[in-house]
């Protein structure tokens, strides 16, 4: 994919939002959009967009205005999935004119090639985590979840939730050096772009520049305390946030 920049012009890149219809964070993402200046000639959001996604049938109704909301906006929205909302069906993007990528995804800003990518699947210390990933990431498995019952689906996700590990060890979200590496020289780049691990930071590992976007609301979870990076026509990263 190549984004070609004029002078002003930029593109903006966010992550782990974790929207739910019942909390504030969902009026906040209307509040950043509708700030948005017109010079941004892109949207990217990678990952957790949603704090859980279940089934198109249970979330429909929930989100038809951030849905409305998304169809009408003056730039293209591109959508990576995460860890929370990789269940996403592809019909639902598609009326909502999200451009759905892969993970990683690679990219080219006026020359610049850059890697995206959300980010659990660098945190290879979490050994539990990346099985499951590899489970639930295949067709034939989100296929099956997805056709279940919704009050099993709900269920399901319950447990989940009720079993997680409360007190979450830092080293399992390290991410892994030496796979970024691996990453970047595969597909030929020297800039990666994730979220995932909730530590934002600009990391030079070598020639690789790894930019790590952060979780909205975070710290005093202040209402409208959202963090973004954009990256202008200079290719200057500039890691921001909003505050209102």
């Amino acid at each position: 994919m190549n984004l070609l920049l004029n002078k002003h012009e930029f593109i903006r890149f966010i992550s782990d939002l974790h929207l739910t219809p019942a909390e504030k964070r969902l009026d906040t993402f209307y509040l950043f959009l509708n700030s948005l200046p017109k010079t941004c000639k892109g949207l990217f959001i990678l990952g957790d967009f949603f704090d859980y996604w279940i089934g198109l049938d249970i979330h429909q109704s929930e989100y038809q205005n951030l849905q409305d909301k998304l169809k009408s906006f003056h730039c293209p929205i591109f959508f990576l999935p995460g860890n929370r909302d990789f269940l996403i069906e592809d019909t639902w993007l598609k009326d909502t004119n999200l451009i759905k990528l892969s993970d990683p995804a690679k990219i080219c800003i006026n020359d610049k090639d850059i890697m995206l990518t959300h980010g659990d699947q660098l945190c290879l210390n979490d050994k539990n985590y990346q099985i499951f990933r590899r489970i639930t990431r295949n067709h034939f498995t989100r296929s099956l979840f997805l056709n279940l019952p919704k009050a099993i689906r709900k269920f399901i996700f319950k447990q989940i939730r009720n079993n997680k590990q409360k007190d979450v060890f830092l080293n399992k979200y390290a991410i892994d050096e030496p796979s970024v590496e691996k990453l970047c020289n595969l597909h030929q780049v020297n800039v990666i772009i994730h979220g995932h691990i909730h530590m934002p930071g600009i990391h030079v590992n070598g020639q690789i520049k790894r930019i790590v976007l952060d979780e909205w609301m975070a710290g005093n979870n202040k209402e409208h305390n959202v963090s973004y990076l954009d990256i202008n026509e200079q290719h200057i990263f500039c890691l921001n946030q909003m505050v209102s």
